[in-house]
């Protein structure tokens, strides 16, 4: 028995002194994240953390700024039980509005429609789940109903990396003879430095989109949207790329159309940031937008559209550009003057459309235009577009164009 009891004994203050590693890391890294995690338009008041040696109790108000006029206040009670590896929080989420929480459990038929965990290891890993119940709405003229959502995250707290997948079954609504369906809806993205918010991976799936009115239907089907930011070689500027692929798309309106193997790719390099970020955070206000996009015209940009492609109802559709706008350029006296733009542009761009397009009301007056002016050349089955302009000079399907 004496010869168990030591290893025992070991045992139980390495329990002990590892669950107690785990409290203090828990309480120290939730607290921080919580600061951390504030913005312009969130902000978390942390009102008590009552620490007892298994077990902590955190409580904190959490204000979600909507626009100017609406702010949605949350009250969150967070209760961890410490463990010798890790910590468990379980969280009770509450809207503080009565009558809006009244209305969300209307809608999702539960007091506890979202739920929330998450676990803290001894290496400062955090990984947790978010779920949102399914709901469902109707009224005299409008039906509405949403699938079940989960979102699972992982954020490494030393390092300020994370990631997160979105996982939505989707939505359906019925409003005034406009019937609508999104299903499978499914996010993914890293993080690389939470501290530096423009680096960043993304995936974005849609299993399918589906309209019907009266007298349309439109249905999308295997969208696909893949992006990546990065902090650029220029200071201050960020390099991205986002590809747009979608299966098929179809709409009738009395004549059934079909386009497939949809494909767009576009890359900014050289984006310049601090303006960038002002366009994203001034939307609203109508200078802050104006002087944003005045400093990102100055500062300049490559565009590089690598890939347009898609198989139309009239044949293949074929495109890509490469177009650097150099910086100086001036948004106003371009406003004012377009010309002064050929002073600061260079690049190269390439269009082949099907020449069946010719046979097609609403186009075939600019098309022919396109030809006459020898804009477009005609070739079997194809209108072939070859523009390059560099150094003031536009050059069109090998013939130099007086500017």
């Amino acid at each position: 028995m004496k010869k168990l009891a030591i290893p025992l004994l070991i045992f139980a203050v390495i329990y002990l002194l590892m669950t107690f590693v785990v409290a203090e890391l828990t309480e120290k890294e939730l607290k921080k994240a919580l600061v951390e995690s504030e913005g312009p338009d969130l902000a978390i008041n942390l009102l008590s953390y009552r620490r007892h040696f298994f077990t902590a109790t955190a409580i904190s108000k959490v204000h979600i700024t909507l626009d100017q006029e609406t702010t949605v206040i949350l009250n969150i009670t967070s209760h961890i039980s410490h463990y010798p590896f890790q910590a468990v929080m379980k969280n009770e989420i509450e809207i503080a509005d009565k009558a809006l929480a009244d209305r969300a459990e209307s809608y999702f038929g539960s007091p506890n429609w979202l739920r929330s965990e998450e676990k803290i290891n001894l290496f400062s890993q955090l990984t947790g789940q978010l779920s949102i119940a399914s709901g469902k709405y109707e009224g005299e003229s409008e039906v509405l109903s949403s699938g079940p959502i989960k979102i699972n995250y992982q954020v490494d707290l030393k390092n300020k990396s994370a990631k997160f997948d979105f996982d939505w079954v989707g939505i359906s609504s019925s409003y005034y003879g406009t019937d609508m369906q999104f299903n499978s809806l499914q996010l993914s993205s890293n993080l690389a430095d939470l501290s530096q918010p423009s680096d960043y991976d993304y995936k974005l799936i849609v299993d399918n989109i589906e309209i019907k009115q009266k007298d349309s239907h439109s249905l999308l089907e295997g969208l696909q949207l893949i992006g990546r930011s990065r902090q650029g070689k220029v200071e201050k500027t960020i390099d991205t790329s986002n590809e747009l692929l979608l299966r098929s798309y179809q709409f009738n309106n009395g004549l059934q159309q079909i386009f497939t193997n949809n494909s767009i790719k576009l890359a900014l390099i050289g984006l310049y940031q601090p303006a960038f970020e002002s366009f994203n955070q001034g939307a609203d206000d109508a200078q802050e937008f104006e002087d944003a996009l005045v400093e990102l015209v100055n500062n300049g940009v490559q565009l590089t559209l690598s890939q347009l492609n898609s198989d139309t109802p009239w044949g293949e559709v074929d495109g890509q550009f490469d177009f650097t706008l150099d910086k100086g350029a001036s948004l106003v006296d371009i406003m004012i003057n377009p010309y002064v733009l050929l002073d600061y542009i260079e690049g190269d761009l390439s269009l082949v459309l099907p020449a069946t397009l010719l046979n097609e009301p609403l186009l075939a007056e600019s098309l022919q235009m396109g030809l006459m002016t020898g804009f477009l050349l005609h070739n079997k089955q194809t209108l072939n577009l070859e523009t390059s302009f560099q150094q003031g000079e536009l050059i069109v399907n090998g013939r130099v164009i007086p500017l």
